[in-house]
């Protein structure tokens, strides 16, 4: 069992006051009026588990595929609502979903995008001055 006096919060004034004074000060003038009383464990009971890397791959292959398609935009809810009964990542809801993507996959999305595009617009062509026929040139001379 833990005192009352851990679970709360304190503003960190009251080291520096003390540390100043050399002397410990009471607590209670120095409890956080705004966070007040800290429960991590009740907080971390109501969240939903965090993504996993897997579930950030499944999100990103999803939007791949049917960005390919080129029926669905990324900002709207039927995308996301299909993802949901695809069961992209299950125990997921659409919105949870489509949230994760636009805080913290999209640029990573559009990244893979250019990329890609990069790519394809770039034909393997050899840099100025080292083809074939230039180095058969300067062999000769």
């Amino acid at each position: 069992p833990t005192s009352a006096l851990a679970d709360k919060v304190y503003r960190k004034e009251y080291i520096f006051d003390s540390v100043s004074n050399k002397t410990l000060l009471n607590k209670e003038l120095f409890v956080h009026p705004s966070l007040g009383t800290h429960r991590p464990a009740a907080a971390a009971a109501s969240r939903k588990p965090l993504y996993v890397p897997q579930e950030d791959d499944s999100i990103l292959a999803f939007v791949t595929h049917k960005s390919g398609q080129g029926s669905l935009a990324l900002q709207g809810n039927k995308l996301w609502q299909a993802a949901e009964v695809a069961q992209v990542c299950p125990g997921r809801t659409w919105s949870s979903m489509k949230e994760r993507f636009k805080k913290f996959l999209e640029l990573k999305y559009h990244n893979q995008v250019n990329k890609g595009r990069r790519r394809q617009a770039v034909p393997n062509v050899p840099a100025a001055g080292h083809d074939e026929e230039t180095r058969k040139d300067e062999e000769e001379e």
